[in-house]
């Protein structure tokens, strides 16, 4: 019996949605760019032809949990040899950016430490490590101490033919009854029958749970308006002096409304409908300033995400012309400040993990053991301060001041971030030129056009 004094905790009610989905797979669609395939993107009702055009969650979700994690992993402890021992065979050190990144994206990480049952003296090292995403597990917990553990999992059984594997769903359950202090593991099959239950000396469960209150909600909704933005600029507006219809269906378009759609360029139009049965029809010209109106926003969006969401723009610092040493290291601090927390929640998650098999390898429990290495702001903020400085003067190409800070992407592929850089560029500009010259088109349909109404009526 768990008594709750104001301070159990069950992580079903932790789960939060967004637009009614799950928030670990909304963010796992953007972060994947499948959002508007899957219908998991934040805005309700979008701009049906919506392309993941823009989509800011990869590079802040890398960045973010790159710098979360640090450098190497550390000893702290006095027997530096053991620890070492224990973080190279549990592949901590390959496996701490899988696992932030993870955390950040579902906003909590269940660690679990399983441990060879058949002969475990026989083994070198008999433990290893598995992890598991906020929707591949429950539990309850009080503080630190988790109860209650249920957890997702799948069973490979040989079919009838001998020639492959079924899938069968199971679940793991872990349960500490605070009471009497025992506390145990089952296998629960399809059936509901258990299998392999394993009791655990001292009522202490090989489970660790990390949480963050790191969220991306608002992140979201931005990367959505920004591609309704571009969607309706790619659409309609690029159209710029060229008609759309209004009115209540095609079937009313009279024959010089027919005559003028197939003058569009595009040869599309864009119909909007109307309740009122006595609608007339009008061609409509759009301007093309609101084009510019749409980019300018577009650009604000970005401006926004960059101050809320600072670790965007480690990929920004050296995508503009005019870079100062003083904005990087304002950003720094801001990005920095924003990832304590996490990386915080992860340096103590894995100290647990190694005080777990401390205590199953009979050693005293401690709660330091390892340090997850110097954060960016002591080697890294120097190598940065560096290279902006010298790409600010001229002195180095931006392809090599990239080269320089690379330890600051998750994937070291600097080619590929300039490669990106270079084409994001490009495609502004190439925008740029279009608004510009659908600019001059309606600028000359104007002076052609004095003293007449912006739109012509078709009854």
């Amino acid at each position: 019996m768990i008594k709750n004094f104001g301070n159990t905790r069950n992580s079903e009610d932790d789960q939060s949605t967004v637009n009614g989905n799950d928030y670990i797979d909304v963010a796992r669609a953007y972060y994947n760019s499948t959002m508007y395939d899957d219908g998991l993107q934040a805005t309700e009702g979008i701009f049906d032809t919506v392309l993941p055009v823009f989509n800011a969650i990869p590079k802040v979700v890398n960045i973010a949990s790159a710098l979360s994690v640090g450098g190497d992993i550390e000893s702290v402890h006095q027997d530096k040899e053991w620890v070492d021992n224990v973080v190279k065979n549990i592949m901590l050190e390959q496996e701490k950016s899988f696992i932030a990144r993870e955390l950040i994206l579902g906003k909590s990480v269940l660690i679990e430490i399983q441990t060879e049952q058949e002969n475990p003296v026989d083994v070198d090292f008999p433990y290893n490590l598995s992890y598991y995403s906020a929707d591949e597990y429950d539990v309850i917990s009080v503080g630190q101490d988790i109860y209650y553990a249920k957890i997702k999992g799948v069973q490979f059984v040989l079919n009838d033919e001998g020639d492959g594997y079924e899938e069968v769903d199971i679940e793991k359950i872990y349960i500490k009854n605070n009471e009497t202090g025992e506390a145990k593991s089952y296998i629960l099959d399809e059936d509901g029958n258990k299998q392999e239950e394993i009791t655990y000396p001292d009522g202490k469960l090989p489970l660790v749970e990390i949480t963050t209150t790191y969220d991306m909600k608002q992140l979201f909704f931005s990367i959505d308006r920004y591609n309704e933005y571009e969607s309706f600029i790619r659409s309609i507006l690029y159209l710029a002096g060229e008609p759309i219809i209004a009115g209540i269906g095609l079937d009313r378009i009279q024959k010089q409304a027919k005559e003028d759609m197939a003058k569009d360029r595009m040869k599309k139009q864009k119909t909007l409908f109307t309740r009122t049965e006595t609608a007339k029809l009008q061609l409509l010209e759009i301007n093309g300033s609101s084009a510019k109106v749409m980019i300018e926003k577009q650009h604000g969006i970005v401006e926004n995400i960059i101050k809320d969401y600072p670790e965007y723009s480690i990929s920004e610092v050296l995508s503009g012309s005019n870079v100062s040493e003083e904005t990087t290291r304002i950003r720094l601090t801001e990005i920095l400040s924003r990832v304590t927390e996490l990386r915080r929640n992860l340096e103590r998650g894995f100290n647990k993990v190694i005080g777990i098999i401390a205590f199953l390898d009979g050693k005293d429990e401690e709660e330091r053991y390892i340090t997850l290495g110097d954060m960016v702001d002591v080697n890294m903020k120097d190598i940065l301060d560096n290279a902006v400085t010298a790409y600010t003067n001229g002195l180095i190409s931006r392809k090599s001041a990239m080269s320089q800070i690379k330890e600051m992407f998750i994937n070291e592929d600097v080619e590929a971030e300039f490669n990106e850089v270079i084409k994001e560029e490009e495609e502004k500009a190439k925008k740029a030129q279009e608004m510009a010259q659908a600019q001059g088109g309606e600028e000359n349909g104007n002076d052609n056009r004095q003293g007449k109404d912006d739109s012509s009526v078709t009854g």
